[in-house]
């Protein structure tokens, strides 16, 4: 089944300097200001049922990270909370110390944005210098060879934010279930599609996904008890299904092509799968007399997904596009 909810550990920072508070830029009231007003705007407009945001309140009185000394316990904090991805929040110049570090013991995607600077001493000097630190802050994720998204500096009224942040969820959706995902393969690939041939080996080793095989013998011995022992519901389900599409099919091809149904999902249980790819033909229709596609539709309105002649490469596409929408793509 798939899982499109998502947490996001938001990392708000500042600059860190030694001595008596900056009266000044880089006084560290300014920084305050942006992480409160930063932090309540994305918590009260992108929370939903699907995207949490974990903020690190719990840190210290400002609830921002402003020295590396801070990053092991932010990083536990967040591996405690299960978050699939960070949000650093450059709320001043920032400290690339300390974002470089935090990003490298998470090891999760990583989004960086600082809102524009709005404040301005008579002669020009900035508060906050935000944006000088992003560049700081993007060359030292570089250096930590850490993969990172990036919203331009703008205000967080902007489209540009609204946008950039919406796209990073999707990333954030996609990668935290395109890695170890579990394949049921039921049945091999039917002679002729060799367009749909996969390398088995390279998906484990480069991705974590698992291919488990259900051989053809196993799933007719599978569909031949479902059907036996459960033909009254069989029946009931046939005469449903009469009542919602045209059909010019027999009763027994109806009650077997509903046996499909229970069989995949008896297989998706034992399995732990993340999606089902399966043989519809030859052997199906050979073998146990009829063809899984309605099945296949009918798990599709129930949140399961099953892919028809093996096609587990445009299996993954479809994936794509379901976790970019965070689940709200109707395929």
């Amino acid at each position: 089944m798939l899982d499109y909810k998502i947490k996001i550990g938001l990392v708000p920072e500042r600059r860190f300097l030694p001595g008596p508070k900056r009266t000044g830029i880089f006084n560290p009231d300014y920084a305050v200001a942006n992480k409160k007003m930063v932090v309540e705007f994305i918590e009260k407009n992108y929370t939903g049922d699907n995207t949490e945001f974990i903020n690190i309140d719990f840190l210290n009185d400002e609830g921002m990270l402003y020295h590396i000394d801070q990053c092991e316990e932010v990083a536990k904090y967040f591996k405690e909370k299960d978050i699939d991805a960070i949000f650093i929040i450059n709320c001043n110049f920032g400290n690339e110390e300390a974002a470089g570090k935090i990003g490298q013991m998470i090891g999760k995607p990583v989004l960086l944005w600082g809102p524009r600077d709005t404040i301005f001493c008579e002669d020009g000097t900035r508060y906050t210098d935000t944006q000088c630190g992003l560049f700081s802050i993007s060359k030292q994720l570089k250096r930590y060879g850490i993969p990172f998204s990036y919203i331009e500096n703008c205000n967080i009224e902007d489209k540009a934010f609204d946008i950039g942040l919406r796209q990073f969820m999707s990333v954030v959706c996609m990668v935290k279930n395109f890695y170890n995902l579990r394949i049921v393969q039921v049945g091999t690939r039917v002679k002729p599609f060799k367009s749909v041939m996969i390398n088995e080996m390279e998906l484990m080793e480069k991705f974590g996904i698992d291919i488990v095989p259900v051989n053809m013998a196993e799933a007719v011995d599978k569909l031949n008890k479902i059907y036996n022992e459960n033909i009254e519901q069989l029946r009931l389900d046939a005469e449903e299904i009469k009542k919602r599409i045209d059909t010019s099919s027999s009763d027994e091809l109806l009650e077997k092509m509903m046996a499909f149904v229970y069989f995949y999902q008896q297989i998706d249980k034992e399995n732990q799968a993340s999606i089902i790819s399966t043989e519809c033909w030859t052997s199906m229709q050979l073998a146990f007399g009829a063809m899984p596609c309605l099945a296949m539709s009918i798990l599709a309105d129930l949140g399961y997904l099953g892919k028809r002649l093996y096609s587990i490469s445009a299996y993954r596409n479809v994936l794509y596009r379901l976790y970019r929408s965070t689940g709200q793509y109707d395929v």
